[in-house]
């Protein structure tokens, strides 16, 4: 009766205590399990933070990375721009000292074709407007250049008569153009041994006239000039120009009016040669004195 009504009076602790070990024990039963589930909504809520730290951690290193590659291409960049200029540099000097090159042996091989010694020579002063007028070239005595030495040059595969050496100082020479009214050249036409004089006419159409040729010589139009050799200068055979007027001499000894444009065309002239032709003082103290 006692018991009965204790149990009654306090059925609501009893009931909470029972409650409460059955809790405890389901407790221990699963605690496994619980804790299992715990770490897990654990490892659920805080792996997306891992996540986005570990991500910007990785930006941040390819950051870095991009950073110090750029760097090394800029560098390797300077390097081979560097490299590149010193290959042209090279290249530029190579194709400089080939051309050199192939320049001697063409000059060479020109010199042989002239049958006497001489010196190459470039133009280094002369009037654009009268090419008729003194021209300047860069040797002088330092190379053998002497006083009346014959000049020539070479356009269109000829080799032709441009003029003579005037005056010489040590690095350079004055030449006197076949044009110029104070030159005289000993002269004979193709193919007959008719000799007479062909001179300057010192006038902006640079031509030429042939004096003292026999009235008998047959003269063509297109005939070519040579240089007899008379007068000691000019050696013979070298060509002077061709026939482009002639006009009929019915009386007197000789021709009239023979008009000769020169084998070279002093406009597009640049470069010489110096014939280290002999000439004799006896012969250049007497053309001074014909003069």
């Amino acid at each position: 009766m006692i018991l009965g009504e204790f149990i009654y009076q306090n059925r609501k602790y009893l009931t909470l205590a029972v409650l409460l070990i059955c809790a405890l024990t389901l407790l221990i039963s699963n605690s496994q399990r619980i804790q299992e589930s715990f770490s897990n909504a654990v490892v659920s809520t805080v792996t997306p933070f891992l996540n986005v730290s570990e991500w910007g951690q990785s930006i941040w290193q390819s950051f870095w990375l991009d950073v110090e590659r750029t760097h090394q291409l800029t560098a390797e960049n300077e390097r081979l721009l560097l490299e590149n200029e010193r290959l042209r540099r090279i290249e530029a000097r190579y194709n400089e000292l080939q051309t050199q090159l192939e320049l001697k042996e063409l000059i060479a091989g020109l010199q042989n074709e002239l049958e006497y010694e001489s010196v190459y020579a470039t133009i280094i002063g002369k009037n654009p407007e009268n090419y008729y007028s003194v021209i300047i070239i860069n040797v002088g005595k330092k190379d053998g250049v002497q006083k009346n030495m014959p000049v020539v040059a070479f356009q269109d595969n000829k080799k032709a008569i441009v003029g003579k050496v005037i005056s010489v100082t040590t690095n350079a020479a004055r030449v006197l153009p076949l044009m110029d009214r104070g030159s005289y050249i000993g002269a004979k036409l193709t193919n007959h041994n008719y000799t007479g004089i062909i001179k300057g006419l010192g006038n902006k159409d640079n031509l030429l006239e042939l004096e003292y040729i026999n009235r008998n010589a047959s003269v063509q139009f297109g005939d070519y000039v040579y240089t007899s050799g008379q007068g000691g200068i000019f050696p013979p055979h070298l060509l002077i120009g061709s026939v482009i007027h002639t006009q009929e001499t019915l009386y007197g000894a000789y021709h009239l009016g023979i008009k000769v444009i020169p084998a070279i065309d002093f406009s597009r002239l640049d470069t010489v040669f110096v014939l280290k032709y002999k000439v004799l003082p006896e012969v250049n103290q007497l053309m001074e004195e014909v003069r």
